[in-house]
């Protein structure tokens, strides 16, 4: 699931959702959630698109236009099924006129069991300060006392995180009637890191290269846009994405801009910008001696630097442990 505007409630918003193989004739379904509960605001009650919403397909891509309209702020789930397994993939859509957003872009966050978690936030403008609130299947709940207000950053505890759980901040002493609102939603894992197969969570995960993530139901790595293969091994190239990287961003391509775009894929991976891009707007090269979604991952090559959408060294790698079959960011 992409979504090119991903800060553009109030002009210019809409989700596009990609069938990949095996699953290219699967039926899609849109929505919310659930409920986001937050009093005063447009879309409180709401658990579908915005009126007026308009759907167009190409190929194995369903497109929503969700208008102009304010009431496409907020958390967007796809959803197929094929086989007997439901996948749902899931975007958010800040208000242009958010007085909040997330820290470098980041709208979701992952965990595994067992661990606490640090949000974080930016101010938009210099007006008042955050108050942090967590809706939960659309209950919402106050995390602030007179000693916490003006936080940017808020910490949770392992015993108070939960899979699923939408964390909202609003300016304190105004409406939030413009949905200005930020949003960041947490993924939980139900195994600890590296292991799978919840509730006892014995199995071994697999190695997921390039940012690639466990499936802790599955035990299958999920590739992070712009690699594919069982274990994220296959580098798609600059702007490709997809389960072959058969699908393409940039000018002439439904997605018509990779930078500015952010990219959903099944829990637990969440929403990242594609390979070779950071940043709040996804619209950041990556630095020299850094590829990847989101520029996460470390080149271990000999001048330091490699192509920073995948990975591939420019000269000799850096280390001894290299060996023939190198994955990116290493060469012999």
């Amino acid at each position: 699931m992409v979504t090119p505007t991903p800060y553009g409630a109030g002009s210019s918003a809409s989700i596009s959702c990609f069938r990949s193989s095996p699953d290219e004739d699967v039926t899609l379904s849109f929505g919310r959630p659930f409920q986001i509960g937050l009093p005063g605001s447009t879309v409180q009650t709401s658990t579908t698109l915005p009126d007026g919403s308009t759907q167009s397909m190409n190929g194995q891509a369903v497109t929503w236009d969700l208008t102009s309209s304010n009431d496409a702020t907020g958390l967007f789930y796809c959803e197929g099924s094929n086989r007997g397994l439901t996948t749902r993939v899931y975007s958010i859509i800040h208000s242009i006129h958010r007085r909040f957003e997330p820290r470098s872009g980041l709208v979701t966050r992952t965990i595994n069991k067992g661990e606490g978690v640090t949000l974080m936030i930016d101010s938009v403008d210099s007006g008042s300060y955050p108050l942090w609130h967590r809706i939960r299947q659309g209950a919402v709940t106050e995390l602030y006392t007179d000693n916490d207000m003006n936080m940017y950053d808020i910490t949770i505890p392992s015993s108070m995180v939960s899979d699923g759980d939408l964390y909202a901040t609003f300016q304190h002493a105004f409406s939030v009637n413009d949905n200005h609102f930020s949003l960041i939603r947490l993924i939980v894992r139900d195994c600890v890191s590296d292991k799978w197969g919840p509730p006892a969570c014995v199995a071994m995960c697999d190695m997921c290269y390039n940012g690639g993530l466990c499936n802790d139901e599955t035990g299958d790595c999920i590739c992070p846009p712009g690699f594919s293969g069982p274990n994220c091994l296959t580098a798609c190239g600059m702007h490709r994405f997809g389960w072959s990287c058969e699908f393409q961003c940039g000018p002439g391509n439904i997605i018509q801009s990779c930078t500015g775009s952010q990219f959903g894929l099944p829990d637990p991976y969440g929403n990242s910008c594609i390979s070779g891009y950071h940043g709040r707007d996804c619209n950041m090269v990556c630095s020299s001696g850094m590829f990847g979604a989101g520029c996460t991952q470390t080149c271990h090559c000999q001048s330091g630097s490699c192509d920073a959408f995948t990975g591939v060294c420019t000269s000799m790698c850096s280390s001894e442990s290299c060996f023939a079959g190198c994955t990116p960011g290493w060469s012999e």
